[in-house]
């Protein structure tokens, strides 16, 4: 079977905001075919294949995977990189985070790249063993940077994501999970889609069309799921240290910190914890049932925020423009020991922060609250998601500096190493 977009459809879906021009393909009827697979019974425990282990969110559920006695299998593909094998890059990535993988013969690291259309990289043997027993395909793979356009994507998520729907509908029953991002949901009218800038990038577009394609899967009968979730948080598997700075949410508490202030909102910012986000997924799809969306998110408005790190609450119009003021090119602000760095930064902070606090920063979070707000809850943590963010910043090594004076201020400091040692 041979599943393809039509064309160019999705460039013009993206262009003119139409999810219907939107066209994918299959060389034969979807369902007969799924249908008359073998599949596993509704109490068979599940073997999985898990795809981007070595990331944060991977590494979560893999380690949510291992603790669960209704998984009787999971394959990880790792790429191999450089002299670095599978094995070494997950032990390398898990422990990176401090986080504790139990080690057990359930598990099998394969050498592969999903990206590959030919067997996923695998040899021919280890792709056939995986074509006839894997239940559960979890892809939890992908790169999240928001300056690549989406031609790139394209080529590295989406047509990916068309083979892992053909691998799905081949000897074996499997159903499909994909984990996205909010992001695709700041696409609501086609004035979104001729936006250019921090929130409505090729990977939100990525994202965007990733939704519509699990549409149609559900639609042409394969079992494919989708969640979205929110700013992801560290976890107290991690002792709470996360990506960081890699994540928008951290980069919006650094600039807020430089101002001890923060905007007031009607809707609370939505966050979930990686172990929190895990459990939702996995649960899901582990389900005899799965749900074809899943908005993973707990919720924290900015007078907690500003409760947690001391700052103070301000109109958004005043909040934008004094970071505006104190985040502008200025001789003033120019170094002549550091003449060429310094002057790099002032452009830097100037440019980023208009990107990242676009005018309109309240609608968009407000768009993909609300969107999320559509689903349950995610289910309890430990902790409230103020203290999350709490001992997040307080692990984050830039974070943590910015911040110091503010949550010794705040909510105050508490240790949490029994919770983290019975956690991990």
């Amino acid at each position: 079977m041979k599943i393809s977009i039509v064309g160019q459809s999705d460039y013009l879906a993206l262009l003119l905001g139409n999810s219907k021009l939107l066209k994918i393909r299959a060389s034969e009827p979807i369902a007969p075919r799924v249908n008359s697979l073998p599949r596993a019974g509704a109490n068979e425990p599940r073997t999985v294949l898990l795809l981007g282990a070595t990331g944060f969110v991977g590494m979560h559920v893999l380690h949510e995977l291992l603790r669960r006695p209704d998984v009787a299998k999971v394959y990880a593909l790792v790429r191999k990189k450089r002299a670095a094998s599978p094995e070494s890059r997950l032990a390398v990535a898990t422990r990176s985070f401090g986080l504790t993988l139990e080690k057990s013969d359930r598990l099998e690291v394969l050498d592969g790249d999903f990206t590959a259309n030919d067997h996923f990289g695998l040899s021919d043997e280890n792709y056939a063993r995986l074509r006839g027993s894997v239940d559960v395909v979890l892809n939890a793979a992908g790169a999240t940077n928001h300056t690549f356009p989406y031609a790139y994507f394209r080529s590295e998520t989406i047509i990916p994501l068309l083979w892992m729907m053909e691998f799905c509908a081949t000897e074996r029953h499997k159903s499909l999970h994909f984990i996205g991002s909010m992001n695709g949901e700041v696409f609501r009218t086609m004035r979104d889609f001729m936006r250019i800038g921090f929130y409505h990038c090729g990977y939100s577009r990525m994202k965007w069309i990733v939704k519509h394609l699990a549409i149609w899967a559900r639609e042409q009968g394969l079992s494919a799921s989708l969640y979205l979730p929110p700013h992801v948080l560290g976890s107290s598997l991690t002792a709470f240290k996360d990506p960081g700075l890699r994540y928008s949410f951290w980069h919006m508490i650094w600039y807020s910190s430089q101002m001890r202030k923060i905007w007031e909102a009607e809707d609370p910012v939505p966050v979930i914890s990686a172990d929190a986000l895990a459990r939702e997924v996995c649960d899901n799809a582990l389900s005899a049932t799965p749900r074809l969306f899943a908005y993973p998110s707990a919720y924290i408005s900015m007078a907690d925020l500003a409760q947690t790190f001391g700052w103070t609450v301000v109109p958004w119009k005043e909040f934008r423009a004094e970071l505006k003021r104190t985040f502008s090119i200025s001789f003033k602000k120019w170094n002549p020991k550091e003449p060429f760095s310094s002057l790099f930064d002032m452009f830097l902070h100037t440019f980023f922060t208009r990107s990242l606090f676009t005018n309109d920063l309240p609608e968009i979070i407000s768009t993909i609250t609300r969107a999320a707000q559509r689903s349950e809850p995610a289910a309890a943590t430990e902790l409230p998601p103020s203290r999350f963010i709490h001992e997040c910043a307080r692990k984050n090594y830039v974070i943590g500096r910015s911040v110091a004076g503010e949550l010794a201020t705040g909510q105050g400091v508490t240790a949490l190493k029994e919770l983290t040692k019975e956690r991990s």
